[in-house]
C-alpha cells in the first residue's frame, strides 16, 4: 500500500524496517554495534529517519552526515563532515591514528596515510566518542558522498561488532552496492507524499480500473480523476499504469 503524506507515517508504516533498525541500535547500546543500509526513493524517508534516530529513547550521541552532489568529487569531504563533531577526541588516539586523521583533514602536513591506517583511525575515533554514550551516525544520501569516504565508512561499519556505535546509511536506488557490500540492507518502498485520495486512486488504477470506473467509485468526474492520475505519476516517478502496477507489486 502506498503511504500517505507524512514523514512520521512513512516510518511508522515500515514496521519491519523499523524493527531491524531498533535491533541495530540496541546492539550498539549493548556494545555490539553494527550497520544497516536503507535503500529509499524519497527524502521523506531521510527526514523521518533523522527524527527517529535523534529522538530515540536510548539517548544516543547522534551525528548526521548529508551527501552533497556539489562535494562528491572532493575526496574525504564526507569523512570530514562525519568526524568533525568528534575531533575533540583526537588527542586520545594512538599517535599513528591521530596523525592519519590530522593529515587527511589538513591539520598537519605529511604524506597521505594509507587507507587501512586511516580506516583504523576513524574506528578509533568512533570508539573514543562512544565511550561515555553510544554513538549513531546517520549517513544520508550516500549516493552523493565521495567514493573514498563511502569505501572507508564501509570498512569501519564492518568492524563495529564490539563497539558501542552504529552507522545507518540511506541510499537512493542501487548505487554504492560495492562499497557497502556485506552490510545488512533494507528497502523502504517508494513513497512520494500521496494524499489519501491520490493513494486511493492509485490503488484502483493499479488494480486495473479505468478513469471512468474510478470516478464512479470515488464520486469524482473522469476529468478530475485524470488530473489526480497525472499528479500520482509525477510523485511516484512513473509514466504508465503498468509501471504503477509493477511498483505496487514490490510493496
Amino acid at each position: 500500500m502506498w503511504q500517505i503524506d507524512s514523514a512520521e507515517a512513512k516510518l511508522r508504516d515500515c514496521q519491519p524496517e523499523r524493527d531491524d533498525l531498533d535491533a541495530v541500535l540496541w546492539g550498539a547500546w549493548a556494545g555490539s554495534g553494527g550497520a544497516v543500509v536503507l535503500r529509499d526513493e524519497s527524502d521523506v524517508g531521510d527526514r523521518a529517519l533523522c527524527d527517529f534516530l535523534a529522538g530515540h529513547p536510548l539517548g544516543f550521541r547522534f551525528s548526521r552526515v548529508v551527501g552533497l552532489e556539489a562535494e562528491r568529487d572532493l575526496p574525504f569531504a564526507g569523512l570530514h563532515q562525519a568526524c568533525a563533531p568528534h575531533l575533540t577526541f583526537l588527542d586520545g588516539l594512538p599517535e599513528p591514528q591521530r596523525e592519519a586523521l590530522a593529515i587527511t583533514f589538513a591539520l598537519a602536513s605529511g604524506p597521505p596515510p594509507d587507507r587501512f591506517r586511516l580506516g583504523m583511525a576513524v574506528l578509533g575515533l568512533i570508539r573514543a566518542a562512544s565511550k561515555s554514550r553510544p554513538l549513531v551516525w546517520l549517513v544520508g544520501d550516500a549516493q552523493w558522498i565521495d567514493r573514498p569516504t563511502v569505501v572507508l565508512l564501509g570498512f569501519v561499519a564492518r568492524r563495529l561488532a564490539t563497539e558501542s556505535a552504529s552507522i545507518v546509511f540511506t541510499v537512493h536506488g542501487t548505487s554504492r552496492q560495492q562499497e557497502l557490500a556485506g552490510l545488512t540492507e533494507l528497502t523502504a518502498h517508494p513513497t512520494a507524499g500521496l494524499t489519501a485520495q491520490e493513494a486511493q486512486i492509485a490503488r484502483l488504477a493499479a488494480d486495473g480500473s479505468t478513469n471512468s470506473e474510478i470516478a464512479a467509485r470515488v464520486y469524482l468526474s473522469p476529468r478530475t480523476v485524470e488530473w489526480h492520475m497525472r499528479k500520482v505519476f509525477a510523485k511516484l516517478g512513473v509514466s504508465s499504469r503498468r509501471q504503477l502496477r509493477d511498483q505496487r507489486s514490490l510493496q
